[in-house]
């Protein structure tokens, strides 16, 4: 009898310790949210000269990305009209994780910054048999697979962002995106949206894109891919901020160890209160679903990257010689191409806590 209540005693000391460091640590981090709002003022907001001074530029950017980490919460979604749970990697090197049931809402692609890589784009055009409209006016033409995908040496909104360290010269045509809408005869389309070029040029076209309730209302989804480094990641803030409003994040990536067939490889380690893990290729994509397409969204519990995903909802898609496609299911999460990385829970606790005060109000 002794033993038992010895037994239940410990049981309680232990739930009680649990509890206690849990809540602990949520306390303090909600502490520290305020202190580190102020020093990410006066790094970016500023102007500090924080950032030319090397024993501070590295707190400065990890203050970016304690900011960053709240708007980079993955989400559980349930698409409208849509019971595909299923998700589909397309490309090879990066890692792109894209609902199925977000491309088979869309009627048309557009990808903007294409560069040398048309791979997502011609194979959603193969694929799913979607038609697709690229842009990148640093380019003149570029090959394509499919019929259905239509190239076009044109800009959004500027041309200050192509590679020029890559000897990109620009053709001068540039154009805004609801002109371009207009004109390709889209207006009553739902569009999936990728944009791939310089985060700060990302920025100023979402803003220009985003400002116009139809543009907004047409968009199914929208895919970025930001580099969060001391000089962009207040751009990274800024962008994720934007789209908060109307789109939700349904998956995050990074790219593999070798891209475009080289040995080239590189990653920042992160290790902050609010997020732990690497960005390898210094690079994040995101994939965003526009609230109105669907049902019910709720922040995820679970925000270890690697562990978000069901392996068996995971489709990879292959592309042989002519555009003969093979699909296998994924097995271990090392194919997934995800970086081994969390965003700590004290931050999703919180951002939870806001989720419910905000349903309750709506």
């Amino acid at each position: 009898m002794k033993i038992k209540r010895w037994t239940v005693l410990i049981v309680i000391l232990v739930f009680f310790m649990f509890v206690s460091v849990f809540f602990g640590k949520i306390f303090l981090y909600s502490y520290d949210i305020e202190k580190n709002n102020e020093k990410y003022n006066a790094c970016f907001d500023k102007k500090n000269k924080y950032l030319d001074n090397s024993d501070t530029s590295s707190k400065c950017f990890k203050s970016g990305f304690n900011k960053l980490a709240h708007n980079l919460l993955l989400y559980n979604v349930d698409f409208i009209d849509n019971k595909n749970q299923n998700y589909t990697i397309l490309e090879g090197d990066f890692a792109r994780i894209i609902p199925e049931a977000l491309i088979e809402k869309s009627n048309v692609f557009i990808g903007y910054g294409i560069s040398q890589n048309i791979e997502l784009e011609d194979r959603i055009a193969l694929l799913y048999e979607k038609p697709v409209f690229t842009f990148d006016c640093g380019i003149k033409s570029i090959a394509t697979k499919s019929k259905n995908c239509k190239f076009y040496p044109e800009c959004i909104a500027t041309d200050k962002y192509i590679k020029t360290e890559y000897g990109q010269i620009s053709t001068k045509k540039i154009h805004s995106f609801s002109n371009k809408i207009k004109e390709l005869n889209l207006e009553n389309k739902k569009i999936l949206l990728k944009l791939s070029f310089n985060i700060k040029g990302e920025y100023e076209a979402l803003q220009d894109i985003l400002k116009n309730p139809q543009n907004k209302n047409q968009l199914t989804g929208i895919i970025i891919a930001i580099q969060p480094a001391l000089d962009s990641i207040q751009q990274a803030n800024e962008i994720t901020n934007l789209l908060k409003n109307d789109f939700v994040l349904v998956s995050k990536g990074t790219c593999r160890k070798t891209i475009h067939n080289t040995d080239s490889y590189f990653e920042t380690n992160i290790n902050t209160p609010a997020f732990k893990g690497n960005l390898g290729c210094n690079l994040l994509f995101l994939v965003y679903a526009n609230k109105n397409i669907l049902n019910n969204y709720a922040i995820s519990l679970n925000q270890n990257d690697a562990l978000f995903f069901r392996l068996k909802s995971i489709n990879k898609f292959e592309f042989k010689k002519n555009n003969k496609v093979t699909k296998r299911e994924i097995k271990k999460a090392e194919d997934l191409n995800v970086a081994v990385a969390k965003i700590r829970y004290p931050v999703v606790f919180i951002e939870k806590i806001k989720e419910l005060k905000n349903s309750k109000n709506d």
